[in-house]
């Protein structure tokens, strides 16, 4: 169904339905409000700041986002109306667009006043209090015109706008929690009221139709937790002094005016009255360092930080295709075998504290094989030294594979230590020395791309996909007033040879250019070709993983 990746099954709707063409129209009429800023209503600096041509050329592409105070506006008199069938005048609002690159993907439209549903939808009735609202970006300009926007919003706004994009982007039109473009006629509304239930309105301008899924119902916003003013400013001073002393990766973000990030977040956190509000400050403050092990939780929720997209080179079903026989992953591991004799071991994290034992019983169950699938690619990390000791299955003797840096004058966010080597030693009880093929990708991150490289200086081992993430930590949880958390990096990552890994990454020995049809529900090109690749060795010389016993 268009609305994402929903699942028929668990969908009732209530349609209505037109034989008339259908259209949502934005209408309003201007009047200038207070508010920030010089923008008038008619102001073309609206205008400028957007771009609408941005198209779907295949199967749908996530999209990274972002949204600051340049992206909150205010608007009068703004209706959504279709007839007698659907309704909402939202009158004075104040919108919140995210946008990628400068093309809106999303907007979040919160009323000044709660906004009543009217018209034969089933949604009637409801009073709403804020809008999330997901389109194709050539409606844009006729749902938000420049004419309809009275200025700049608060900026505060952008706070609300966030938790409401990070709870409800999984429901419509995304591909691995980004934002995806819509078909063309294709609309979601889906809408927080103040009787409760949530009300997700899906449109679809080809057949004139609005459908009331009501699966969303009950998947509402969480109460939001009050938190004194006070918490606020000193949960966010005490987060920017602990970067400021500890962060390593001050060198690698020249960009990053870090006095400057405190001067423009802090008066959102000093506005903030919640503990969502003051997190969601403190992640903005953090988002511009770029660093994907930065996150922020409020409590048990999560506030948005920093991610960029990061395709998967993966199938599952494909793999299990494939390979043939493929047990489903216990502890995180998975083991399977090809008739032909090629063993496969699927690591999917590094956090179960029975990874190493599981990985020990699966290259004993596979000890037979003569030769290996190490696929590391949905692994996103977690224990280095379980890393440490899986890898050391594989070696003949000790090697470096990474190096890192700490910070080491507080006072100068330039001063790091001397880089200290990380080396991986062998491990017993046997080594195994048959051919290798492991497979990494961009979910490869943190410890797993340390795993990655680890096996990469091994003799026996061919690294083949994409580099990994370029994501590295080591990092300590900072606990913060009202129950805010954030996670603070403490070492700057490096590969053998000391070059940094943020950003880049671990390259594979063997690339593998993925195309839109390589990982589908039935194939994954990646781990065929590391079977053909593994194939290639003539069967006269092929032995059994596990050495026999002298």
């Amino acid at each position: 169904m268009p609305a994402g990746n929903l699942e028929v099954s668990e969908v009732s709707t209530s349609i209505v339905r037109s034989a008339r063409g259908f259209a949502l129209l934005a209408l309003a009429t201007c009047g200038l409000l207070p508010c920030a800023g010089n923008a008038t209503a008619g102001d073309p600096q609206f205008e400028e700041r957007y771009e609408t041509e941005l198209e779907r050329k295949g199967p749908m592409e996530p999209l990274d986002w972002t949204c600051d105070e340049g992206d909150v506006w205010r608007v009068t008199g703004l209706e959504f109306v279709r007839g007698g069938e659907f309704s909402l005048v939202l009158n004075d609002a104040t919108v919140v667009f995210g946008r990628h690159d400068k093309t809106p993907v999303w907007a979040v439209v919160i009323p000044d006043a709660a906004a009543s549903v009217t018209g034969r939808t089933a949604a009637s009735g409801s009073m709403v209090k804020s809008l999330w609202m997901r389109f194709h970006p050539a409606k844009f300009p006729e749902l938000f015109p420049m004419t309809r926007v009275t200025g700049p919003g608060p900026a505060e706004a952008q706070l609300l706008a966030r938790r409401i994009a990070l709870h409800k982007m999984g429901s419509s039109w995304q591909v691995d929690g980004f934002p995806a473009i819509p078909d063309k006629g294709a609309m979601v509304l889906d809408m927080e009221t103040v009787q409760g239930p949530r009300k997700f309105l899906k449109v679809d301008e080809t057949t004139s139709s609005i459908e009331l899924i009501d699966a969303f119902d009950k998947r509402v916003m969480a109460p939001e937790v009050p938190l004194a003013p006070a918490d606020s400013l000193a949960a966010f001073d005490q987060a920017w002094d602990k970067f400021d002393a500890t962060y390593p990766k001050f060198v690698l973000r020249p960009e990053v005016d870090w006095n400057a990030q405190k001067a423009r977040y802090r008066p959102l956190a000093e506005s903030a009255a919640t503990t969502w509000e003051a997190g969601t400050a403190i992640a903005l403050m953090l988002e511009n360092l770029r660093d994907l092990h930065v996150w922020v939780k409020a409590g048990d929720e999560a506030c948005p930080t920093y991610q960029r997209v990061r395709p998967a080179n993966f199938s599952w079903q494909g793999t299990q295709a494939a390979v043939g026989e493929v047990r489903g992953a216990k502890n995180d591991v998975a083991v399977g075998r090809t008739k032909d004799g090629i063993g496969y071991i699927g690591s999917f994290g590094l956090g179960d504290p029975e990874a190493v034992n599981a990985f020990d019983a699966a290259l004993e169950e596979l000890g037979d094989c003569w030769a290996l699938v190490l696929d590391l690619r949905m692994n996103g990390g977690g224990n280095e030294v379980s890393a440490q000791q899986m890898a050391g299955r594989f070696t003949d003797k000790k090697k470096v594979y990474s190096q890192s840096r700490v910070r080491d004058d507080p006072k100068d966010r330039a001063s790091l230590k001397p880089a200290q080597p990380r080396s991986l030693e062998p491990r017993g009880p046997w080594r195994w020395a048959q051919p290798v093929v492991v497979l990494q990708g961009r979910k490869t991150m943190s410890s797993a791309e340390s795993f990655a490289a680890m096996l990469g200086t091994c003799s026996n081992v061919t690294t083949m996909g994409d580099a990994t993430a370029g994501a590295s930590a080591n990092p300590e949880t900072l606990e913060l007033p009202g129950g805010i958390v954030v996670n603070v990096p403490r070492w700057n990552d490096m590969d053998a040879a000391g070059k940094p890994i943020e950003d880049v990454g671990f390259p594979p020995k063997v690339p593998f250019a993925a195309t839109p049809t390589s990982f589908t529900s039935d194939k994954d090109a990646l781990v065929t070709a590391a079977i053909e690749k593994l194939r290639k060795q003539a069967k006269g010389v092929r032995r059994a993983g596990k050495p026999a016993k002298k």
